[in-house]
């Protein structure tokens, strides 16, 4: 007997909550919720035994191999938004790139937004024998004190 796991399931915060932590037990609970698929469906679904799926829910065992958890999506037609908060734990789409500049986009998880300080590489000098300038001149150096020593690569 299929079933379907309804569309709005997968975008339920409860749902989003646990693919990004990838906490299985909940998501079958909450896939049963929606279905009412007994642990036997959910485990033919998904490639486990009853008693494999009874010992995720119960919290005797812990799904961590990524084998294990593609075929759970796989089985389970989780669509790809869900698959994304699954593997990658993200939890709402990335939003956009500002167009030229403004603030550097992260994931909510990781806080607020940072200003954009990338700056250009330096340009080539005209004079290839001239230092960049972004190199110490001997006229910045302050007497008593000694340049940076130079590093060599071997």
């Amino acid at each position: 007997m299929p079933f379907a796991v309804p569309d709005a399931v997968w975008k339920a915060p409860d749902m989003l909550e646990a693919l990004a932590g990838r906490d299985i037990a909940q998501v079958f609970r909450l896939v049963q919720r929606a279905t009412r698929a007994s642990q036997t469906h959910l485990g033919l679904a998904t490639g486990l035994s009853q008693a494999q799926v009874s010992e995720i829910i119960s919290g005797g065992r812990r799904v961590a191999s990524i084998d294990v958890l593609a075929r759970i999506a796989a089985g389970l037609a989780m669509p790809n938004r869900a698959r994304m908060t699954l593997f990658l734990g993200e939890r709402e789409p990335p939003p956009p790139a500002p167009p030229g500049g403004g603030t550097t986009p992260v994931p909510s998880q990781f806080g607020t937004a940072l200003p954009n300080t990338a700056t250009s590489p330096p340009s080539t000098p005209a004079d290839p024998s001239s230092p960049p300038s972004y190199l110490p001149t001997r006229s910045s150096i302050r007497p008593g004190t000694s340049a940076p020593p130079a590093c060599h690569s071997t």
